[in-house]
């Protein structure tokens, strides 16, 4: 199945955007084909439109088949557009290894292991390597989820939407399965297990939603899975691009160019309240309950979402702000980098509550907690997004390639704790803890090398399951409505024809 894009058509895209709005001369669509196997059934295309001088399939997205299944495959219609989308993915899959390779070093840190070890001098590093890079991440892929909404439009992200979330749900199961097992066999070993936690991470698991660990006192309860946060943030994320779109939409019909502004604020209020809050209250849990919760983070990812939809339109300010970043950007990664170098050998502070990423990590200063700067980061990373970025792999290698660091990121928890057992069992606790250093390296290469075979070869087995659990329970969820709601809305509807 496909949708032919027509090269010839204005800025504002396909007349009949299933999105419903109304052309104009500021979009554009960015695909040129989209292919998706397995997700429509060869029999439902019925009608043909001509636009400009190509043809598009119109696919009547309500016979959906979630029958058989198979991968997702893109097509631009210009090389600048591949170049644009790879180089976002290459950027967010960079993001996603730092993030594994600092959560090994937390995790072979004295403060988790119960052992003395060498890479306390850079534990303080890595948390504020952790804070900037997922900053980052969520910022760009706020952009790049928007960047494939405006392209092909409301129904057919949703279907890839649903196929992305039930990937990521099928993982954080199993990840949470794994975590419980090899968790509590870790918490029993350091006389550290409590039932609260197991309930707790078995909650946060399922539901995905990281809001109850809101306290950062040891006594109370806190979810085994300490690094799945950033996934089970992403998936509700990807929830929030068609109402936030919508909004931008609304604003700007209703209010012209000066929706601009309003757009500009909506984007940085949130996420700078949030920080004041957290610097100017060190000694609660202000920081600590934002850092990793679904809430904040949705407002870096609208961040991203409002970047895209601001230069999209052209608006001059951000255009030269966007400019600016670009011609800076070696200076921006530079500071960054000394920044984080700075850090090394600083013996973090200790408290009770105070500015904490992780119950057991080490306190932060209060110019760590600046969250913003993370966000500044993702900015001038898009804002130098190069369209003849090099890259040897097609676009199809590198959504496994990402499909592959995603699945890294849900099971890095629960695999570096059966790493480490397993490295204790074989030899001895003197000898691993000792060469932490070794050993918080070799972690990710592991992981990488087990999420490889798995993503390509039983997960997508996994995630048809999950799919089609999703579209089951979305089927009774309309038929209830129904049989509430229908009645009422009905005789409401013959009460009106009457009048």
């Amino acid at each position: 199945m496909e949708r032919l894009g027509s090269q010839g058509m204005d800025n504002e895209g396909v007349k009949n955007d299933r999105r419903g709005h109304e052309p104009g001369p500021e979009r554009r669509c960015h695909f040129g084909v989209i292919y998706a196997n397995g997700i429509f059934r060869r029999n439902d295309c019925k009608k043909m439109e001509t636009v400009g001088e190509e043809e598009m399939v119109d696919l009547p997205l309500s016979e959906l088949s979630g029958e058989s299944s198979g991968e997702t495959k893109l097509r631009f219609e210009s090389p600048e557009d591949e170049g644009k989308f790879k180089y976002i993915l290459q950027h967010l899959q960079t993001c996603i290894v730092v993030y594994l390779m600092t959560s090994a070093v937390s995790i072979c840190s004295s403060n988790y292991t119960a052992h003395p070890s060498h890479l306390d001098s850079v534990l303080l590093l890595m948390d504020i390597m952790t804070i900037d890079i997922c900053s980052c991440f969520f910022v760009m892929g706020g952009f790049l989820a928007t960047y494939v909404f405006s392209s092909v439009g409301k129904e057919v992200y949703g279907e890839l939407r649903l196929r992305i979330m039930s990937q990521q749900f099928g993982n954080m199961w199993l990840s949470t399965l794994l975590v419980v097992f090899f968790g509590g066999i870790d918490k029993v070993l350091k006389d550290r297990f409590h039932w609260g936690d197991v309930w707790l991470t078995m909650v946060e698991g399922v539901t995905g939603l990281r809001v109850f660990d809101s306290k950062q006192a040891l006594d109370q309860p806190h979810t085994f899975n300490v690094a799945l946060w950033p996934v089970q943030s992403m998936v509700w994320c990807l929830l929030s691009v068609d109402a936030t779109y919508t909004t931008n939409e609304v604003l700007r019909k209703k209010f012209g160019e000066g929706a601009n502004y309003v757009i500009l604020c909506m984007s940085l209020c949130g996420i700078i309240l949030f920080t004041l809050f957290g610097m100017l209250h060190s000694h609660t849990n202000v920081f600590y309950a934002n850092a990793t919760s679904v809430m904040y983070r949705m407002l870096e990812f609208n961040l991203g979402i409002h970047f895209f939809y601001l230069t999209e339109r052209n608006y001059p300010l951000v255009v030269s702000l966007t400019r600016i970043m670009n011609q800076c950007s070696f200076a921006v990664y530079f500071v960054f980098a000394a920044t984080w170098w700075s850090e090394v050998g600083i013996k973090a502070g200790q408290g009770d509550i105070c500015l904490r990423l992780y119950p057991r990590n080490n306190c932060l200063m209060d110019h760590h907690a600046f969250l913003l700067r993370g966000c500044f980061v993702g900015l001038t990373v898009l804002s130098a997004v190069r369209q003849d970025a090099a890259c040897a792999l097609t676009v199809q290698e590198m959504i496994t390639r990402t499909s592959i660091c995603a699945t890294a990121a849900a099971f890095c928890w629960p695999a570096y704790l059966m790493i480490q057992l397993i490295f204790v069992i074989t030899f001895s606790d003197s000898l691993v803890f000792e060469n932490g250093a070794l050993v918080s390296l070799m972690m990710p290469c592991f992981l990488l090398l087990a999420s490889f075979l798995y993503t390509l070869g039983l997960q997508s087995h996994m995630t048809d399951q999950v799919e089609g659990a999703f579209r089951h329970a979305w089927q009774k969820a309309n038929l209830w409505y129904l049989s509430v709601c229908g009645s009422v809305l009905t005789s409401r509807e013959e009460e009106v024809t009457r009048v």
